[in-house]
């Protein structure tokens, strides 16, 4: 069964698992329930203290010899998160671009008269 506890990868919290069925686990800094993946079965929650998607082993959620499971970020959820942060790079550096060459075209103007 199900040990309740999980542990974050990405920041560390430590907190017990929300599981259907069971009321005493709806409580505050809770880990939510995300449901599973169909393909691959995975467990997936949401840290209630960095937000970030989990997923965590079936195989490491059954074993009756561990009390609590790694969650590990999902890495399709963090790759997204990476290609959107990437993107907003480029457009500052474009955005800066732009800026210096209207700023050097005016002092080339200023210059000719």
């Amino acid at each position: 069964m199900f040990p309740g506890k999980i542990e974050c990868k990405s920041c560390g919290y430590l907190g017990i698992a929300e599981i259907y069925g069971r009321p005493d686990t709806l409580v505050d800094g809770a880990f939510r329930n995300l449901g599973h993946n169909p393909y691959t079965g995975d467990l997936r929650f949401q840290c209630p203290s960095c937000h970030t998607e989990l997923i965590i082993s079936p195989m490491e959620a059954l074993d009756r010899n561990i009390t609590t499971v790694m969650g590990f970020p999902d890495p399709h959820v963090s790759s997204m998160d990476d290609i959107s942060q990437g993107l907003n790079r480029i457009g500052m550096a474009v955005w800066g671009f732009i800026i210096l060459m209207a700023v050097n075209i005016l002092i080339v103007i200023a210059k000719m008269r």
